[in-house]
């Protein structure tokens, strides 16, 4: 976090929680000096602040350190197979974003994308369709068609364990994960199977995010702007 000045020690200093609050009021507020005025609304930069050093301590104290033990222990295919399993039960979420968006040709190429990987491809444990047949699995989700629609971002929000989204972002997300069949899961298998989902994603870059973040002063105005980017590009695709 970006250090603020030290207070000085008398015995009417602020207290820990104090210091807290104004480090991140100094740091998460308003654009700095030769820095462009952010284009996404964040009415909520308290609230943001606080979430976003939750789930930065929560990446740095627990996600890093377990995906690297479980990258040593599980070998690099396996967890790629892996990964390409999940990627594939999440075939809804594109199909029905494309179709959304009357994009009838992607739609089924999707289909055609899921029907490969699931039958020769092993339940998607190899994606055969991008190896064999020149079909990529596509980056599109239940928020790219609502912005499609003409549906604004709305005001910036940071959830915890989630992580950086909007208004439009959070109903998006929510369809996705109807979309999702390990959603339907039992609660305690719907959470096992989405931290062994992530714990195996984040394993096969786990120094991913800790490099964006040492490339910054400010990452939380980074990982905004960042978030803010990568959504207008791919609504815009």
């Amino acid at each position: 976090m970006h250090k603020t000045a030290a207070a000085p020690a008398t015995a009417s200093s602020t207290t820990a929680d104090d210091q807290l609050l104004a480090g991140l009021d100094e740091e998460f507020t308003g654009p700095k000096e030769g820095e462009d005025v952010d284009k996404m609304s964040d009415p909520l930069r308290h609230w943001n602040a606080v979430w976003f050093h939750f789930n930065d301590k929560l990446y740095f104290w627990v996600l890093r350190p377990v995906s690297k033990g479980y990258g040593k222990v599980v070998p690099e295919p396996a967890r790629k197979g892996i990964d390409n399993v999940f990627n594939n039960l999440r075939t809804p979420v594109p199909l029905v974003s494309f179709s959304l968006q009357g994009r009838w040709a992607d739609a089924r190429r999707v289909l055609c994308r899921f029907g490969l990987n699931s039958t020769v491809g092993v339940l998607g444990w190899r994606d055969v369709a991008a190896i064999k047949h020149d079909l990529p699995g596509p980056n599109e989700d239940i928020d790219q068609a609502f912005g499609a629609w003409g549906i604004g971002t709305g005001p910036y929000l940071v959830w915890p364990f989630f992580g950086p989204s909007s208004v439009r972002g959070t109903f998006g997300s929510l369809g996705d994960r109807l979309l999702n069949p390990t959603s339907w899961l039992p609660r305690y298998w719907n959470v096992a199977v989405a931290v062994t989902d992530k714990v195996n994603e984040t394993s096969l870059d786990p120094d991913h995010y800790q490099e964006m973040r040492m490339m910054t002063v400010v990452p939380y105005t980074a990982v905004r702007n960042a978030y803010y980017q990568n959504r207008k590009e791919l609504v815009e695709e």
